[in-house]
């Protein structure tokens, strides 16, 4: 079998989009814990980029480099179909 794309396939176009790093706040290092006690909070609004949202996500975790617990916040938007 050869590798690629398979005969009859169509190509199409892809967005690009760029996704926010988490960083620590005190000293900017990405690296991290994993993930725990993920808490999703179902709700209506407006980020703080102003885009709607449906839910909040908050994931508890803590910064390999400096030992800062932190929680990361992330808005999620799921249209009603």
């Amino acid at each position: 079998m050869k590798a690629g794309r398979p005969r009859g396939s169509s190509s199409f176009e892809r967005d690009l989009v760029d996704a926010p790093v988490s960083r620590c706040a005190r000293c900017g290092s990405t690296e991290r814990l994993d993930y725990r006690n993920v808490e999703t909070i179902h709700g209506e609004g407006r980020d703080p980029q102003g885009r709607p949202y449906t839910a909040v996500e908050l994931r508890p975790t803590k910064c390999i480099s400096c030992g800062q617990s932190r929680i990361d916040r992330t808005w999620i938007y799921c249209p009603v179909k």
